[in-house]
């Protein structure tokens, strides 16, 4: 009986760490900036008007999508890096 105890113990020492880490890495948020900073960020880069702005995030990242409407009245969605506040690129 005290040798299954002795198992059943080492085996929960021995896994114990990994599923600590395991739970670490699942809760870690990343930073992102504000909303209004991406939202100066695309103002710099393109003239017009904010229509909207939305955060989304993908595996390991995450941006802002900001559509705006520029002179021509045409929409244009300038991409915001959201970790760095800084222009991607402009669609």
């Amino acid at each position: 009986m005290k040798r299954y105890l002795l198992i059943l113990v080492a085996g929960l020492l021995l896994s114990g760490p990994s599923l600590v880490q395991a739970k670490e890495k699942n809760t870690k948020k990343e930073r992102v900036v504000s909303k209004s900073t991406a939202i100066s960020a695309a103002k710099k880069k393109v003239k017009g008007k904010v229509l909207s702005a939305n955060l989304v995030k993908k595996r390991n990242s995450s941006q802002y999508k900001v559509k705006m409407l520029v002179k021509d009245k045409r929409v244009k969605t300038v991409v915001v890096d959201g970790k760095s506040g800084k222009v991607i690129k402009k669609k």
